[in-house]
């Protein structure tokens, strides 16, 4: 858990050994066949129906149709629309103010920020940024990347680890805490998978270095503080 480079395959891969770019096409081409699979049970039954319709007819075409009375016309009943669909969450920061959110959830002072243009992000629609929070490193993704609910989700990303993760119920999603965090100093990271569909993960470093300092200590802001960032009603509307 000392190397950055891990601590971030893990976290963006839910800690499962196969690439993003393999694990990312498998899922296109499981979306792919469920949607065929649809579109053919549509298609049955609208052939179906179809077939029923018309032995119908047949049978209706050899009867004399009953003369009903007239009705009386009147004003109809005035129906209301009860079925609002909620319109979907968005990022509200935009990829430049990522720090600058940041540090009104945690006050700070914020420098050195780079921010990942929208078409280099791996997540389509995610977020990426890293920079310095009171001289630490930290970094910040936004991803929209699960539809099988959260606690579904965070439990799929710790299955491979070992028993070290777990997934606990926090506000507005769950998140997968490492029992080990604090058996290392060079940083502290959270992974929230939010009810909205988002997935938040936020790291910080011991140090402004990118893998943090071996003699430096533990970083100024542990899990609840990160996992504050991650759940926090500042990022989404």
């Amino acid at each position: 858990m000392t190397d950055l480079t891990d601590v971030l395959h893990r976290a963006t891969d839910g800690l499962s050994p196969e690439a993003p770019d393999l694990l990312l096409q498998r899922a296109v081409r499981r979306g792919a066949r469920l949607r065929r699979r649809r579109h053919a049970r549509v298609a049955t039954t609208a052939v179906s129906g179809l077939a029923a319709v018309g032995v119908l007819a047949v049978a209706l075409l050899g009867r004399t149709a009953p003369v009903a009375p007239p009705t009386p016309v009147g004003p109809g009943p005035t129906v209301a629309s009860s079925a609002t669909t909620a319109p979907a969450p968005q990022v509200t920061v935009g990829r430049g103010d990522v720090g600058a959110t940041f540090a009104r959830i945690i006050p700070g002072t914020i420098t050195d920020e780079h921010d990942t243009p929208a078409g280099k992000v791996h997540e389509k629609g995610g977020y990426a940024s890293d920079f310095l929070w009171n001289g630490f490193r930290v970094y910040v993704q936004i991803a929209p990347r699960f539809h099988h609910g959260a606690r579904a989700e965070c439990r799929r990303v710790t299955r491979g680890s070992w028993g070290t993760e777990t997934c606990v119920r926090v506000r507005d999603g769950w998140a997968a805490r490492d029992s080990t965090m604090d058996q290392q100093n060079y940083s502290r990271y959270a992974g929230v998978h939010l009810d909205n569909g988002f997935r938040m993960w936020v790291m910080i470093n011991n140090s402004s270095e990118e893998k943090g300092s071996a003699t430096a200590g533990p970083p100024p802001l542990d899990v609840a503080d990160l996992e504050k960032v991650a759940t926090s009603d500042l990022w989404f509307r």
